[in-house]
């Protein structure tokens, strides 16, 4: 269904209908996404878990595929640049309850458990510096 027709079929703004198929606001799977679309995160997909992650992202969030090697054991995947989208996260991470301390966290989680890194995501270290320092997270 293209955007005009899902408009047409009764939803009040494309805003609302872009957030709505980003995702519901406490699904951890959709904070991915959202943080994906605002921030640009790149998902390592040579650990199993950043794989499972970038499928889900692909499957129900606006991940779109940009490539399947030979041996089909993951995908190059990105965030689409769209405007209308980047608009639609910021006011789908708005209804996060409690995103001042839930956002960092998942962040850190995803940072030192390895499938997000540093070196694709370097906007996101410089935010967080003092706080991966005491955790002693390295980057890179």
């Amino acid at each position: 269904m293209t955007w005009a027709a899902s408009y047409r079929s009764g939803f009040p703004s494309l805003l609302i209908f872009a957030k709505t198929n980003i995702g519901d606001p406490q699904d951890i799977n959709t904070l991915y996404a959202a943080l994906s679309i605002r921030i640009n995160l790149d998902v390592d997909v040579e650990l199993q878990r950043g794989r499972s992650l970038q499928s889900k992202l692909v499957e129900s969030h606006l991940r779109v595929v940009l490539a399947i090697p030979e041996h089909r054991e993951f995908m190059r995947a990105c965030t689409p640049s769209e405007p209308l989208l980047a608009e639609a996260a910021r006011l789908l991470l708005k209804e996060v309850e409690d995103p001042l301390t839930r956002v960092p966290y998942l962040l850190l989680g995803a940072f030192s458990s390895g499938f997000l890194t540093l070196k694709r995501s370097f906007c996101v270290l410089f935010p967080f510096q003092p706080v991966m320092s005491r955790w002693k997270i390295k980057a890179g």
